[in-house]
């Protein structure tokens, strides 16, 4: 008998289990940081510099989403 499934075994088992670690309702997004802009233009501005933003400062946020089927009344009724 070979020993070549053991490896392709291992190799689906760790990819497997890297999908299950996501939660299904949490997304990572990039945003532009613009606080930090706002700062940096702000200086910029006093000391009489042009900033033209090439690749501008983000931050990561987490999203999560609400995926559950219940439904809601509005407030007006």
């Amino acid at each position: 008998m070979s020993h070549r499934p053991l490896p392709v075994l291992l190799v689906a088992a760790v990819m497997v289990s890297g999908c299950a670690t996501t939660d299904p309702q949490a997304t990572k997004t990039r945003e532009v940081n613009s606080e930090h802009v706002s700062a940096v233009e702000r200086v910029a501005q006093n000391a009489g510099v042009e900033i033209v933003w090439i690749n501008p400062p983000t931050r990561v946020r987490e999203r999560k989403f609400d995926t559950s089927l219940e439904v809601k009344p509005s407030q007006d009724e």
